[in-house]
C-alpha cells in the first residue's frame, strides 16, 4: 500500500489533520521516505524510523521514535499518551507549532 492509498481511506477531518502532518513532515525532512507499515503512514530518515501517524475516528495518533515524549512531556500535558504514542482529539484545534517543532526535533 502506497501513502496516497493509506490516505484515501479517511474523510473529512481526519484527512485534512494527516494531510497537514504528511506536509509538514516532507516540509521539515524533505530526504524523508515516506510509506506505509503496520497501519501507520510511516516516515525514515537515513533508513532510520523518524515518526509515524495514524487515522482513528475521534483522533490523530503521532508515534515519534526516539525520546520525544520525555523530550516534550511538559507540552504535551493535556493530551492521552501511551507508551510512544500521543492522542490528538479531533474536535480540538490542531497544536500546529507542538507538532511541527516535535517532527524537527525527531529530524535532528
Amino acid at each position: 500500500m502506497t501513502a496516497d492509498q493509506y490516505l484515501a481511506q479517511f474523510d473529512n477531518q481526519t484527512l485534512d489533520r494527516l494531510q497537514q502532518l504528511r506536509r509538514w513532515t516532507t516540509e521539515l525532512a524533505p530526504t524523508a521516505h515516506e510509506g506505509v507499515g503496520y497501519g501507520l503512514l510511516t516516515y525514515k530518515l537515513h533508513g532510520r524510523p523518524l515518526i509515524h501517524y495514524c487515522g482513528f475516528a475521534k483522533h490523530i495518533g503521532v508515534y515519534p521514535t526516539g525520546d520525544p515524549l520525555d523530550d516534550f512531556a511538559e507540552r504535551l500535558t493535556g493530551y492521552r499518551r501511551g507508551k510512544g504514542s500521543i492522542q490528538f482529539p479531533l474536535g480540538d484545534p490542531v497544536p500546529a507549532d507542538l507538532l511541527r517543532d516535535l517532527i524537527a526535533h525527531r529530524v535532528q
